[in-house]
């Protein structure tokens, strides 16, 4: 095996995100970047010839954060990826995420000038965990706390299409929708490759349609019966060449194995960020390869350099996606009310019930009056809705008494206006 030598960099220039920016987001399958085995060799899966793939589609595709499945935990070749593919090839500024896991895992690199790793947590699952990444945005004006937060979730679900199989996929969905229960809503991305097969897997229900918590994934692509089905072809990531050669699976491109999901907060905007569903994309992927390698008969969606290297390094396809970066947090700091004369909270100190009153009939009745529960660090926790009736002046909102106790920001909005203060959960 070659000895890789590690590049130590003796110079890091911090940068900072604008007010308002977009974020480029990239998941990619590498198959077994790094890792050697009786199918996958030196001579049908060269890591050095790889990198030079890779360097290729990064030049191309430019993300600001790129998740991977399949390589390698030895994390001496994680270096090499980060800096042949990234630090020596004019992309300075990007870092890697610590290596977690065992003999094939998943990473996270990223523009460490735009963002900082604040924490990794681990949820259990089999045959590998999963990583969630919880970065901060270095935002000029904002510090960590009131800057813009999120959580990049990595996963690579158990491959089969057993019953067996679907069930590992299961618990594993399970298992991070009970930590995201726990720990309440925010800007989560859900990526990875999940090898899931149709939309009535229990996985792909558990994120989308979840019984047990409030908090659900949203999908920018289409539910259905994606494997082996012509009308899904714009979403199918996996395999992109007909013929194997022993370490990349063959057969073509027939099923949709690579996902990107998000939150709500991403969904609508309300914690500073907003994917944006309509810039999510397979790369390379023009419909007009079903059960086909992705150059058959020509493919113009790339440049021939790009398609080459999609080809040649990996059996998927990547999967992009922009998200909106707006610098300002959904809520103002916690030491600031917004004063509206005709809404008021009666009481600031809650058990479970808040009291509001109406004052005057300045308000547009029959509008839908939404609110939002957050924490001091903007983290959201609660939302909700009423619709203003002229023959009401009092309103209640119940079940805060589920928050757990200390201060929290609520903020009403409707129409063009809202109305924000303070409150402390006994």
């Amino acid at each position: 095996m070659k000895k890789i030598y590690v590049l130590i960099l003796s110079l890091f220039i911090v940068l900072t995100v604008t007010a308002q920016d977009t974020i480029t987001v990239v998941q990619y399958n590498l198959t077994y970047y790094g890792l050697y085995n009786d199918y996958c060799t030196e001579q049908n899966n060269d890591v050095a010839q790889k990198t030079e793939y890779l360097k290729t589609i990064i030049n191309y595709l430019k993300p600001d954060i790129f998740g991977v499945n399949e390589i390698t935990a030895d994390a001496s070749y994680h270096d090499y990826l980060l800096n042949n593919v990234f630090l020596l090839n004019g992309f300075g500024t990007y870092r890697r995420s610590q290596v977690l896991g065992s003999y094939l895992t998943t990473q996270v690199f990223y523009d460490a000038g735009k963002l900082v790793e604040q924490k990794v947590y681990v949820v259990s699952a089999y045959p590998r965990d999963i990583y969630i990444h919880r970065f901060y945005f270095r935002t000029a004006g904002l510090e960590q706390g009131d800057t813009v937060f999120l959580n990049v979730i990595e996963a690579h679900l158990k491959a089969g299409n057993t019953e067996e199989d679907a069930q590992y996929r299961a618990d594993a969905v399970a298992n991070l929708m009970d930590f995201i229960n726990t720990h309440g809503q925010d800007n989560y991305l859900f990526m990875g490759d999940f090898n899931l097969y149709n939309s009535s897997e229990q996985a792909y229900q558990y994120a989308i349609n979840p019984t047990n918590t409030p908090y659900k994934f949203y999908d920018p692509g289409p539910d259905g019966y994606w494997h082996d089905n012509e009308s899904y072809a714009m979403y199918h990531t996996q395999s992109t060449n007909y013929y194997s050669d022993n370490c990349r699976a063959g057969g073509g491109l027939d099923d949709r194995f690579d996902f990107m999901l998000y939150t709500e907060p991403l969904l609508d905007g309300t914690m500073g960020l907003q994917a944006l569903s309509n810039t999510f994309k397979v790369v390379a992927q023009d419909g007009q390869h079903f059960n086909s390698s992705v150059d058959y008969n020509g493919n113009s969606t790339v440049p021939s350099d790009v398609l080459t290297a999609l080809k040649s390094n990996s059996d998927h396809l990547p999967i992009m996606m922009q998200i909106y970066l707006d610098a300002q947090p959904a809520y103002t700091s916690v030491g600031e009310v917004v004063v509206n004369p005709d809404f008021e909270i009666v009481n600031t100190m809650v058990k479970d019930v808040m009291y509001l009153k109406i004052h005057s009939n300045n308000l547009l009745w029959a509008q839908e009056v939404n609110y939002t529960v957050y924490d001091p660090s903007g983290r959201q926790y609660k939302q909700g809705s009423f619709v203003l009736d002229g023959n009401r002046l009092e309103y209640t909102i119940h079940g805060l008494g589920d928050l757990p106790a200390g201060l929290y920001i609520i903020r009403f909005r409707w129409g063009g206006k809202f109305y924000q203060s303070k409150f402390i959960r006994l």
